[in-house]
């Protein structure tokens, strides 16, 4: 290509996949806080990979459809509404936490832990989850980044 250069990008051990030990470890440590709000806010992320942003922080109880979750198009990254589809072992968690039995206009994750009318702050997940990756010493490891800019 003509007037474009070229750059090599040097490889980056920054992003790495966890091992099987380390996501045991924070699955252990987040049950051992008691922390089942955590363990269902990562969930989403792992089984729907949703942006946790405007997409999972102000994800609503009446967006947890049958079989997907609805994602309105105000908080869509293209403005598009879109639908996510719900795997089992997300459902079974959906349903454990009773979120079908709360108002509809509630938002899933609040302080409270239980769903509410205000949502969790812009990096309540992501302090709480370094915190538990600090703990299991894995500091380099953040699989919930700072939502800020989202």
């Amino acid at each position: 290509m003509r007037g474009v250069d070229r750059r090599k990008v040097v490889a980056s051990d920054q992003h790495q996949p966890y091992t099987d030990t380390q996501r045991q470890a924070v699955r252990d440590e987040i049950a051992r806080r008691g922390d089942a709000q955590l363990q269902l806010f990562l969930s989403f992320i792992y089984y729907c990979f949703v942006r946790i942003g405007s997409e999972l922080r102000l994800l609503r109880v009446g967006d947890l459809l049958a079989q997907t979750v609805r994602v309105p198009g105000t908080r869509a990254k293209n403005d598009k509404a879109e639908h996510v589809a719900i795997p089992r072992q997300l459902a079974a968690l959906i349903e454990e936490h009773g979120l079908h039995s709360y108002p509809a206009d509630f938002y899933v994750f609040t302080k409270t832990g239980k769903p509410g009318p205000v949502p969790v702050g812009k990096n309540w997940f992501a302090k709480r989850h370094r915190a538990v990756l600090a703990a299991v010493g894995n500091h380099s490891l953040n699989i919930v980044p700072s939502t800020s800019g989202r």
